[in-house]
């Protein structure tokens, strides 16, 4: 019980209806077991289901109320008739009367390798009755086709005693939404073309989701399904109808235009009421020997959830036998099949290439059964062990070249033979040489350090030849002398063009003296090395 259900004053039909445990959620709110205020243990027990609505929901409130009490007037066989309505501070509640049954969804989770078209059949055929009869509804003698909306797997309840029956009507679903939700995107796998384009719709958007649910028991997969809710749409909008013959569990074919017809996405060009379809299911299945009576859809439900649906029962008797007390919780009751398997829900998704062979008309070829204790794996498409292999390959010769192009350095160069010496043969090749490791530890402490003697100045090739500079003669030391007068140089008389040179000044004389190299000087003696150590000198020294 959730925590705004705590007080026994806030629960939906308090004064009216005494609740005795929680079944699940309903599209809308959650679902409890209940019986009238007051009653003893032999009356019969109720399902009360919550249906909440946000603010701005005016118009799915205006249609949820409409089509609820419409829905009181209808007593059919195959409808789970609503039997009270009301309202609460929670929201509106609808009462309907309890069955001891499981819904379509929780039989094809249970029986997902072994369903038998048989079964399913008579199921979507007693479905087909019940919408045929709200379809044409009469009030008063004025005719209100009550429009279901929301039909899927879990609205069609199939009993114990073997009859199939509609449940859901007056619970508005909510509009397909571009925020993504579980209930959403369940809802858009199985609404009409009509229906998600937001064009007006009538009765025949019933017949268009019976087919998908149709089309999905049969074959054990997802027509529409996909795990992104817009993706959902598309394929609803756009996807070509394979045959179920050609899909998963492989119906009979004799059913494939059956189930097609009812899946044209034009209203016009599907089955135009709800009872022409079922007799076309009809005489097509007793046709192919594969409509199942009463008794042997009983046996499928008694086989599948037997044991579970007595024990539901003997846990809703205790409850209702000990009054809970105003500020207990209510209990929970576990949902069947919940072990069923570990399958995800992925496997049920039409998977490309699925589509593809049953579009191209290639028959299904059979998976080999897994085995139970062990969850079955997704194979690998085609595409993906093409780049695999072309991958692995790559590998395999980038380590091949590697290895080529390493080939030679990891070979040793032969030894030169010797002149006039005759090869030897490669039986008799000469093992190769040992490498022997010698380690020398020495004493730092008693080595003497070396001093080495600067290079000499290397001697020059050949002696310079004499300079000869000319130089003025000392003048007397004075206090301030002037600067030095810059020596000229006379320079080369050289031929003019119809002139006589010029005489220039006679050079000043000056001494002169002649510079020579200095005399080279010998190298000094190279020093002695000192004596090597040895380990009389250095018991540190370890020679091996």
């Amino acid at each position: 019980m959730t925590a705004d259900m705590t007080n026994a004053a806030d629960e939906p039909g308090h004064g009216r209806y005494d609740l005795l445990a929680k079944l699940g959620e309903g599209p809308r709110g959650p679902r409890f077991v209940a019986r009238r205020a007051g009653s003893v243990a032999a009356d019969p027990w109720f399902e009360l289901e919550l249906s909440a609505f946000a603010t701005g929901e005016d118009e799915l409130l205006r249609t949820f109320v409409r089509d609820a009490e419409r829905a009181t007037r209808l007593a059919h066989r195959n409808v789970l008739g609503i039997v009270d309505l009301g309202t609460t501070a929670a929201g509106r509640f609808v009462v309907t009367e309890h069955v001891a049954d499981a819904t379509l969804s929780e039989l094809q989770a249970r029986d997902a390798a072994t369903r038998r078209p048989r079964v399913v059949l008579a199921a979507v055929i007693d479905a087909l009755h019940g919408l045929h009869a709200a379809h044409t509804l009469c009030i008063d003698g004025v005719a209100q086709a009550l429009i279901h909306g929301g039909i899927d797997p879990g609205r069609l309840r199939i009993g114990l005693d073997g009859v199939c029956r509609i449940s859901g009507f007056g619970h508005a679903r909510p509009r397909v939404q571009t925020r993504p939700s579980h209930r959403t995107q369940s809802a858009a796998g199985y609404m009409a073309p009509e229906q998600l384009t937001g064009a007006e719709f009538d009765h025949r958007a019933d017949l268009f989701a019976i087919g998908i649910v149709l089309w999905n028991a049969l074959t054990g997969k997802k027509l529409f399904h996909d795990r992104i809710e817009h993706l959902t749409m598309s394929n609803v909008l756009e996807r070509r109808i394979p045959r179920p013959s050609l899909v998963g569990l492989s119906p009979p074919p004799a059913l494939d235009a059956a189930v097609v017809k009812a899946l044209e996405r034009d209203p016009d060009r599907r089955y135009q009421t709800a009872a022409e379809m079922a007799a076309a299911l009809r005489d097509v299945a007793r046709g192919a020997a594969c409509l199942a009576p009463a008794s042997e859809v009983s046996e499928w439900v008694t086989s599948a959830f037997g044991g579970e649906l007595a024990a539901r029962h003997q846990t809703i008797e205790q409850l209702a036998s000990q009054p809970r007390p105003p500020d207990a919780e209510l209990s929970m009751l576990p949902p069947l099949g919940r072990p069923a398997r570990a399958e995800t829900a992925a496997r049920e998704e039409l998977s490309i290439e699925e589509l593809t062979r049953a579009v191209t008309g290639a028959p299904a070829i059979a998976a080999p059964a897994a085995p139970a204790d062990r969850p079955r794996t997704r194979a690998p498409a085609r595409k993906q062990l093409a780049i695999l292999t072309i991958a692995a390959f790559a590998v395999v010769a980038v380590v091949l070249g590697w290895r080529t192009s390493h080939a030679d350095d990891d070979v040793a160069p032969e030894p030169a033979a010797a002149p006039g010496s005759q090869p030897a043969p490669a039986s008799q090749a000469p093992p190769a040489p040992r490498i022997a490791l010698e380690v020398t530890v020495l004493d730092v402490h008693r080595i003497a350090p070396v001093v080495r003697a600067p290079p000499p100045d290397p001697a020059p090739a050949d002696p310079a030849p004499p300079r000869v500079t000319a130089t003025r003669a000392p003048e007397p030391t004075r206090s301030a002398s002037p600067p030095a007068r810059p020596v000229v140089r006379p320079k080369k008389p050289g031929p003019s063009r119809g002139t006589e040179p010029a005489e220039s000044p006679a050079p000043r004389p000056a001494e002169t003296r002649a510079e020579s190299a200095p005399p080279p000087v010998a190298p000094p003696p190279k020093p002695e090395p000192p004596p090597r150590q040895t380990m009389d000198s250095n018991p540190y020294i370890y020679n091996k």
